[in-house]
């Protein structure tokens, strides 16, 4: 028949933000045999963020910053080199961020390897985007891969660019969620990843 009230508590729900994370080459995605190539990751909404590099998926022993250097890059085909962030915070959460790597025994070819006459339109978008722009001056296959921040991907396609230009629609699944996506543009002399923002 006796009541009492317990004192209040006070919860507080700490909602899990995934980074944003922004990688760079330098001198770029594409080097000659033996250059070295310096990649480093900028991560946004991140508590306490440690790192991990992968070449091909492999982890590589004791590359746990936020720079990578290496010259050891395979002659043979691209190398896909991705770094993965865990955020520290009440609840871990991690991302990535990846580029492919393209070491030529000729040397470096400059013409449009680093993707600066190609344009992504509109961005954001509301599910539909069109590639365009110069990537050389002969007909080469383009593939085209989209992928969510967990690397997933959701999209992959292949084109050819005829004479160089690339001109490509690519309507997005109304199943994805709004949000950040990455898209890779890889030919034989291109190689380029761009952000691509969704909001329908």
């Amino acid at each position: 028949s006796n009541v009492d009230t317990s004192a209040s508590v006070k919860e507080t729900v700490v909602d899990q933000v995934l980074p944003s994370v922004t990688m760079t080459a330098s001198p770029g995605t594409t080097i000659g045999r033996g250059q070295y190539d310096t990649l480093s990751v900028t991560v946004i909404n991140a508590v306490g963020p440690t790192y991990q590099w992968l070449i091909n998926g492999i982890p590589v022993p004791g590359a746990t910053n936020s720079v990578f250097v290496s010259n050891t890059f395979s002659l043979t085909s691209d190398d896909s080199l991705s770094c993965q962030v865990t955020s520290n915070g009440i609840c871990t959460i991690t991302t990535h961020a990846w580029v492919y790597i393209h070491a030529t025994a000729e040397g470096v070819a400059m013409n449009g390897m680093l993707g600066g006459e190609v344009m992504v339109l509109p961005n954001p978008s509301h599910g539909v985007i069109t590639i365009k722009g110069a990537i050389g001056g002969i007909e080469q296959d383009v593939t085209l891969e989209i992928t969510d921040m967990l690397g997933q991907v959701v999209y992959r396609g292949a084109v050819v660019a005829k004479g160089g230009q690339l001109d490509e629609q690519v309507t997005l699944g109304n199943n994805l969620a709004n949000g950040m996506y990455l898209l890779s543009v890889r030919s034989e002399t291109f190689s380029k990843v761009f952000n691509v923002v969704l909001e329908r």
